[in-house]
Formats: C-alpha cells, sequence, structure tokens
C-alpha cells in the first residue's frame, strides 16, 4: 500500500493523532534518498548538514516508535536547524545557485527536495509540539488547539507539497523514484485533506458539548442477532456530554424492556419482521438499512417512552466494545468474580444476561450497566497515552467505516458532514452505474449469526434480448459452536432464520428466485388491533408480493428491494439466488463505463464476488463500502 493510499486508510485517526508522524515520515523518507545524493553537496559544509538532517529524523524516527514524543521533537528541531543551514548557504549563492539551476535540471530538482524538506520539518515542529503538549482529559481545548495548529501548519504543508511537485524523477534511480512518488502522493494527499480535517474537528468540538450539553440516545447493537443496521438492540443508554466531559452515563439494567413503559401509541411492526413480533417496539426499531431513518425511529421510541428529546443517535455494535478492551486492556468487576477481557466479553456477557437468574431479577442487562463505566473511566485514562491514544483513534476509526459504529445528528450541518464522510449509514446516493447492498436481518435464532458465514456472489449478463440481468447469491453456513462456554454454544446453535434483502438500482425488475427459499407463511402472527406507522408506510409505498416466490418488492431510498427468507441449522450451508433486470443498457456500460457502487451492512463481513460478463472484477471480504470497476 503506498502512503497516500495508507493515510487514507487511517484518515481521522490521522486529525487526533497523528498529523505530526505522517509529516515526519514524509520528511524522513524525502531525506534518506536526499543526504548523500544532493546536488550541493560539492561544498562539503551543505553535505554535512544534509547527513545531520538524515541523522536526526532517523532518530525522531526510532524515538516515535517507542512513543517517546519529547525526544522525538527535539530531533525535529534539530534537523530542521539543518535544512534551514542549507537554506542558509544555497541563499548566500543565491544568484550564482539559480544561474546554475537553470542549465543543471538534476541539481534543480535536489533543490526543491531540500526545500520540501525545509517546510516538511517546519510543519512537523508545529504539529508535533500540538501533539504532545496540553492536558488530553481537555478533549475541547486540545482540540481547539490542534485545529489552530493545523491552520499555521497550512502554509509549510502547501510549500512543501509545491516544493515536492517541481521533482523530476527521472534523475533518481527506480527505487528511489518509487519512493519519492508515493511521498508526492502522501504530501499531496496531506495538502488536499487539510480543510476535511479542520471540518472534522469543528464538527467533534460541536458533538462533544462545546456549545451547551448534548444528550445522545446510545444503541448497543448485538451482531449475533444481526439486524439491518448491525444488530439487535439488546441495551441502551442516555448519555449527556458538555464540554467533552460525560457529565451523565445511564444504562438501564432491564435494557430496552425499561423503555417499553410510556407509549400511547402501539404500531404493527414491518410485515416481514411480524413472525417474531406483530407490535413493533423500540429493541426492533432499527429496520431500515437507512441508518438516518432507523435511528430518527429508535429516538421517536425512547422519546414518546420517557418523554426526553435527543440530539443524536449512535450505534455500537460487540465488536467495537472487543476492540476497544482490546487496548485499554481487561477490567475486574469483582461482583461477578470475574475479568472481562476482549476474548470473553461477548459469551460472557451474553450467557449471563440470557440466564434465567438474570431475566428473574428483573434487570437483565445489570452486568452491561455495571460495565461500561468502567469501560468509560478506562478509555479516559488510556487517552494520556500517546500509543493508546493513537490505537483507539484508529480502532474508532476503523468502526466507522465498517459500520460497526454508526452516527446521527440532528443538526442538520453535523449529519451533512457524516454523510459526506460516510458514517452515517445512509442508504448511498448513486454516483456510480450499478448498485448493490445485501441485508440480512435474524428474525428468529437466539445468537446464531455469530456461527454463520455469508458469501453474496454478484453477476452481471447479457441476455439473449440484449438486456443486462444481474443475479445475487447469497450463501448462508451455519459453522455452529464448540467453545468453552457450553451456555454461549447453546444459544449460539439454534436454527438460523433470516430476512435478506437485496437492494438494486432503482427501476430493477424483479424477474426470480432459486434455491433454498423458506417460506414462512404459516408463521405470520395477526397484527389487527395495532395501527400502520405513517413513516414505514411512506417509506415502503405500497410492497409488491410475487405470487409464485413471495419476494417481496419495494423502492425504498432510491432503490429496488426484493427480499425473502432462508433458514440454516447448525451444519448447513444453503444458497438463495435473486434474480433482476437492471435499468441500464449495454449501450450505458460502453459510454460511460461499468462502476458497482457497493455498501456494507454494520455487524457483519461478508465474502464478496463480482463477475460482469464472466469477468471477476472483485474476490475477497467486503469490510467497508466500495466502489468496484
Amino acid at each position: 500500500m503506498n502512503l497516500a493510499a495508507s493515510i487514507k486508510k487511517k484518515r481521522y485517526a490521522v486529525i487526533i493523532t497523528t498529523s505530526f508522524v505522517i509529516t515526519i515520515l514524509i520528511a524522513l523518507s524525502f531525506f534518506a534518498s536526499l543526504a548523500y545524493n544532493t546536488a550541493l553537496q560539492t561544498r562539503g559544509f551543505v553535505l554535512g548538514e544534509s547527513v545531520s538532517a538524515y541523522d536526526e529524523l532517523t532518530a525522531a524516527s526510532s524515538a516515535l516508535g517507542e512513543w517517546d514524543i519529547e525526544t522525538a521533537l527535539d530531533k525535529v528541531e534539530k534537523a530542521h536547524e539543518h535544512f534551514a543551514a542549507i537554506e542558509e548557504a544555497t541563499e548566500r549563492y543565491g544568484p550564482f545557485l539559480r544561474s546554475a539551476l537553470i542549465f543543471n535540471k538534476k541539481a534543480k530538482s535536489y533543490y526543491h527536495l531540500a526545500k520540501a524538506g525545509l517546510h516538511s520539518t517546519k510543519a512537523a515542529k508545529i504539529l508535533g509540539e500540538s501533539f504532545s503538549r496540553g492536558d488530553p482529559y481537555a478533549l475541547i481545548q486540545y482540540l481547539a488547539r490542534l485545529q489552530a495548529d493545523l491552520e499555521e501548519a497550512r502554509e509549510p504543508i502547501e510549500r512543501a507539497y509545491k516544493e515536492s511537485r517541481k521533482i523530476d524523477l527521472s534523475y533518481f534511480t527506480d527505487s528511489k523514484q518509487a519512493r519519492i512518488k508515493a511521498l508526492q502522493e502522501g504530501l499531496s494527499f496531506l495538502f488536499s485533506e487539510l480543510d476535511p480535517l479542520l471540518n472534522t474537528i469543528s464538527a467533534l468540538r460541536t458533538i462533544l458539548g462545546e456549545h451547551g450539553t448534548r444528550r445522545y440516545l446510545i444503541l448497543f447493537e448485538n451482531s449475533g442477532e444481526i439486524r439491518p443496521t448491525g444488530g439487535f438492540i439488546g441495551s441502551l443508554a442516555i448519555a449527556d456530554i458538555k464540554d467533552g466531559k460525560l457529565n451523565k452515563f445511564f444504562v438501564p439494567s432491564g435494557g430496552t424492556y425499561d423503555f417499553r413503559y410510556g407509549l400511547t401509541e402501539h404500531l404493527r411492526s414491518p410485515r416481514p419482521f411480524s413472525i417474531l413480533n406483530p407490535e413493533w417496539q423500540i429493541q426492533d426499531c432499527n429496520w431500515f438499512p437507512d441508518f438516518p431513518t432507523s435511528a430518527q425511529k429508535c429516538a421517536w421510541f425512547a422519546e414518546g417512552s420517557i418523554g426526553s428529546s435527543f440530539d443524536g443517535v449512535i450505534a455500537i455494535t460487540d465488536t467495537v466494545v472487543t476492540d476497544l478492551l482490546s487496548i485499554i486492556g481487561p477490567i475486574p468487576i469483582l461482583e461477578y468474580e470475574t475479568v472481562i477481557t476482549a476474548e470473553n466479553f461477548v459469551p460472557f456477557t451474553q450467557t449471563l444476561v440470557e440466564s434465567e437468574e438474570a431475566r428473574a431479577s428483573g434487570a437483565p442487562k445489570k452486568i452491561i450497566a455495571d460495565l461500561f463505566p468502567l469501560i468509560i473511566d478506562r478509555i479516559t485514562n488510556a487517552l494520556s497515552d500517546h500509543a493508546k491514544r493513537f490505537s483507539l483513534a484508529l480502532a474508532l476509526t476503523d468502526a466507522l467505516n465498517r459500520k460497526n459504529l454508526l452516527l446521527f445528528m440532528e443538526d442538520e450541518g453535523l449529519q451533512k458532514w457524516l454523510n459526506k464522510e460516510n458514517w452515517s449509514g445512509a442508504s448511498g446516493v448513486k454516483y456510480a452505474l450499478d448498485y448493490l447492498h445485501v441485508n440480512t436481518a435474524l428474525i428468529n435464532g437466539g445468537k446464531s449469526e455469530f456461527a454463520v458465514r455469508q458469501e453474496a456472489r454478484y453477476e452481471v449478463l447479457e441476455d439473449a434480448l440484449g438486456a443486462n440481468m444481474a443475479s445475487v447469491s447469497v450463501t448462508r453456513e451455519h459453522m455452529g459452536s464448540a467453545s468453552e462456554y457450553p451456555d454461549f454454544d447453546a444459544l449460539v446453535n439454534r436454527d438460523n432464520l433470516a430476512y435478506i434483502r437485496v437492494y438494486a438500482p432503482f427501476g430493477s425488475v424483479f424477474a426470480g428466485i432459486e434455491g433454498d427459499v423458506f417460506d414462512p407463511t404459516a408463521l405470520f402472527q395477526k397484527q389487527d388491533d395495532l395501527n400502520d406507522d405513517s413513516i414505514l408506510a411512506k417509506i415502503e409505498g405500497a410492497p409488491l408480493i410475487d405470487e409464485k416466490t413471495k419476494t417481496r418488492i419495494t423502492n425504498e431510498f432510491g432503490k429496488t428491494a426484493f427480499g425473502n427468507y432462508m433458514k440454516i441449522a447448525p451444519g448447513e450451508k444453503k444458497t438463495v439466488r435473486f434474480i433482476y433486470k437492471l435499468p441500464f443498457t449495454k449501450k450505458d456500460i460502453e459510454e460511460r463505463g461499468y462502476t458497482l457502487f457497493v455498501q456494507k451492512q454494520g455487524g457483519i463481513v461478508s465474502r464478496l464476488v463480482v463477475n460482469l460478463e464472466g469477468k471477476t472484477l472483485y474476490d475477497g471480504e467486503l469490510e467497508e463500502d466500495m466502489v468496484i470497476k
């Protein structure tokens, strides 16, 4: 992976912890080649300064590897002094040097390398000081300083970028060309991302309550019971944040059951879900794959129950908690005579909350209420450790990219920012020719999704009449569970009944379904004494039901969706194949080129295979949204 791609992968972890690190890495790599090859080395002084700068940057890099920020800053400062000395020397011979550079393009390229080094180390100094100073516990003040320092670093970053663009790679060996080209791309990316980085800091300051207390509804989603936005909502929390500090964090020990009272309106659940529950309740509020819509529905249930409004909704899957525990370390919880780790968090908590004792107590989710304040305290303490702060930022960024952490904000500006960063879980705007989203909702099956592997195989072929036909083969295999937690295994080793929806470009036409389709007709429950939900009715419109296959067809979120059921028992592997006609032609592909936008579902990682006219375009795990060409 080149440097630009690496930076992009980490993206906004950079703004919190690594702007300084990346800048140093850029400078270091530039001058690894510069130190012994500069065209100015005919003067021993300049050669000596260049070698010294290289040595200091090497030491800075080593210090960074040990998270010794003070030493790294000191070495960067000294490297900058050496580059400044080179600058002073070249200015002293300014007229002569400029004349020489006109005739010596090789020397000119090395000269621009030196200038890029000067500006890169200046930016590294600014950002490094921002990274190292101040109290990380005071998040608002920390972010405000970082924002100001990024503004100050803008000029040297821009100048380093512009100098790097003037380098002629042909004067370097092949190995150094690849390296310098990657670094040019890295500087280009860093320069282009400055404004988005600043926008993100500004958004974070608002989300963290700089301008007043903000109240959030937090949904704890269990991916072992996969649902449209990540998992079954087993627990909820209410969090009040002001000035970057958590003033209130309340987790009802009864879980979602504590939010079922107070509602005066009783709604029909979405028809495919009425197999499990005819009435729509808060634990099933995340029915829509479009997270902003699900978030607003969940907030509606909560507000109707407790009478409080929310500034936003945050969804967190168990995967996020596991990743955080792997960073902050084990947490002893004496009341339960155990230590919660990344390895045992899921089986221990799942077994406990589903136990007869927990259910009989009336507080089955008490373990969640007891554990999460301890996790938050441990995270807060970890912020003072540079390495852990970096790891936490990366973990949260990955969670956002993989949709295991989703955010919805009532503030229109913040929501637009989330949509732009693709962190809102919104059903994507169609900017590609083709579109695919496979969404799985476990209707019944305990925690069996923990043992299920899923694959989606997407194929586009032209039929005899010249139409583009698509097929999506969804294969699900129940691997079963045999762990050291037999009670947990009992929850996992259950039959898995899932409702599968395939979202296709708007205007796609259903052509058929094949394979192991499960007919749930006998399982539907009556909903006669319940009310229709106006939001659900508006989104789904008038669903069509294919008489032969019972496939449910809707137009929602600018897409056409096809839905049906699969059921697998432990040890079984089954496939359902959806077939439909796409709304674009072969001519459209020829004129626009084929592009496929695939959106990932939170809480699940599926294997994805994409074939166009027999040619494989992609074969691998779908870890985040992607465009395939």
